[in-house]
């Protein structure tokens, strides 16, 4: 199955073609860069600070983007100053050329989409985001008025301006993350595949805290498993079983430290190790940033945005609002995470049998 999806992505790939610098956008939905509409939202100030737009610019389309945008159509001709493309691709200065079907010569081939704007600078901005393949874009041109502002034929009288301050120079807010954290939940396999899983790690675990350098490099292996980038057969998974719950996801201002000594005994490793969980199931109220509670929907599926800079806090937990009613009842999230692993992060819930 991997081979053949290997080999599915590398013609995908050939779709966007790319020569001194340029691309051409060909084909419809040949190379996707996010499995929805709001993955790609979550991840669109990301994508535009690589495309380097200016800092004012992201903010004012972030900010534009937590409302519905303007539904337009991408044309033959136009010109992109960027797009995504595939698992990490961002291809520049991109040309729309889309091969037209021999019969359809006489037609307007287009992609329909939708567009959020802001002026600054003179300049009109806009990121887009087209309904067959999610793959996030990015335009500019000559700042639009507003026609229905009636022009003045007589140039206005000259009136004194008064003297103003010029004003202090306010420190810029901190920028939100613009990460996102998509949690799945989906049924176990019929001969509970996921559950086997699961016990697995956790005997791993029991061997882990054993280890001399648990504090510098410890896992929980069982969060592992549940915190791999979506595969195809995960995802497969997911749409044929997917199940209704709510989670709640707590930020925190610190993670805690596990402090494992090397002379300490078995029985007092199994103890600082528990306690060091529960401070994750039971943070106390000063180390909560922040807390909301969310629902899968029967999609089985939700994207929770992180609307905050990743310097304000060290951790995400996630646990289910009905104890038991999952295979894995904590699981963590470090801010590396968030830099290193696919935007959105994804975790994966299995009902427990």
């Amino acid at each position: 199955m991997s081979k053949i999806f290997v080999a599915v992505l590398a013609l995908a790939l050939a779709a966007l073609t790319n020569s001194a610098g340029a691309a051409t956008w060909e084909h419809f939905n040949a190379d996707p860069a996010y499995p929805s509409h709001e993955a790609a939202i979550a991840d669109a100030s990301r994508v535009m600070r690589q495309a380097r737009y200016p800092e004012p610019v992201i903010r004012l389309l972030t900010e534009a983007m937590k409302k519905p945008g303007v539904r337009t159509h991408v044309t033959n001709d136009m010109k992109l100053d960027f797009m995504r493309s595939g698992k990490s691709a961002l291809w520049r200065n991109v040309e729309v050329k889309f091969k037209k079907p021999p019969r359809e010569a006489s037609m307007e081939y287009s992609a329909p989409s939708e567009e959020w704007t802001a002026d600054w600078n003179g300049t009109t901005w806009t990121v887009g985001i087209p309904d067959v393949c999610n793959n996030t874009y990015g335009k500019r041109g000559p700042r639009t008025h507003d026609v229905s502002t009636p022009t003045v034929s007589q140039p206005p009288a000259q009136v004194p301006v008064p003297q103003v301050p010029a004003p202090v120079p306010q420190p810029a807010a901190p920028v939100a993350s613009q990460y996102g954290l998509q949690v799945n939940y989906m049924d176990d396999r019929p001969d509970g595949y996921w559950t086997g899983v699961y016990e697995a790690a956790k005997a791993k675990r029991a061997e882990n805290i054993a280890r001399p350098d648990i504090n510098k490099q410890w896992k929980s292996p069982y969060f592992e498993v549940f915190t791999s980038a979506p595969s195809g057969s995960m995802l497969t998974e997911r749409k044929n079983r997917p199940l209704d719950s709510r989670f709640l996801i707590r930020l925190l201002k610190k993670a805690p430290v596990l402090n494992i000594q090397s002379g300490d005994s078995a029985a007092e490793r199994v103890r600082k190790y528990g306690e060091f969980l529960r401070q994750y199931q039971y943070p106390p109220e000063e180390n909560v940033l922040s807390a909301k509670s969310v629902s899968t929907g029967r999609r089985g599926w939700v994207i929770v945005p992180v609307d905050m800079p990743l310097a304000q806090f060290e951790a995400v937990v996630v646990q289910p609002q009905s104890f038991g009613e999952v295979l894995e009842p904590l699981i963590v999230l470090y801010r590396r995470d968030f830099e290193r692993l696919s935007n959105p992060v994804h975790i994966w819930e299995v009902k427990a049998r």
